[in-house]
């Protein structure tokens, strides 16, 4: 069965896990973390799609797994400036991950960017799929080989609307098929 390998780098060695996105007050947005994903078994990897889940290790947070996945798939669903925000991928890199491609309050997809929401990315069924922007050459495809890696990358936006500070927990989680 093939390995996704995700690393910091082209070809770099590969991340720890968790990644951690950062922290940031009400009102910002974390530093954008970019993933770069590769594999070297011949089988071609297909259908690869990103979703959010609730967190499966010690739980350190301020709530439960469950509430912290629950209130940033919500921060997603959010219309008003206020209260937009959550977990946001963008999948331009070869248009040099541009600020047009990541979600704004109203625009929960935009350009080759989504926010994970109760809409889109909440399941392995509902996945956000990886794009061709990705450096993929076939939409949902993650080529064998080193170099060039496809990437992406992700951030968080904490609505200015929070009322509860702490930590939010939760898991990314990548689904893809492969032929042998």
């Amino acid at each position: 069965m093939p390995i996704l390998t995700f690393s910091t780098a082209n070809s770099g060695a590969a991340v720890a896990d968790p990644v951690d996105l950062g922290a940031r007050a009400n009102g910002q947005v974390t530093t954008s973390t970019t993933l770069f994903i590769r594999h070297s078994d011949p089988a071609t990897i297909r259908n690869v799609g990103f979703y959010l889940l609730a967190f499966a290790g010690v739980y350190s947070g301020g709530a439960t797994a469950a509430a912290d996945l629950a209130e940033v798939r919500g921060w997603g669903d959010a219309a008003g400036a206020d209260n937009f925000g959550g977990v946001q991928i963008n999948q331009d890199a070869v248009g040099g991950f541009p600020d047009a491609s990541w979600p704004i309050a109203g625009s929960p997809t935009r350009g080759h960017g989504a926010v994970f929401n109760s809409t889109q990315g909440n399941s392995s069924l509902n996945t956000i799929p990886l794009r061709t922007a990705s450096g993929a050459a076939i939409a949902g495809e993650v080529p064998a080989g080193a170099a060039p890696n496809v990437r992406v990358q992700f951030r968080t936006q904490v609505p200015t609307s929070v009322t509860v500070t702490g930590v939010r927990l939760f898991g990314l989680a990548v689904v893809y098929t492969f032929t042998s």
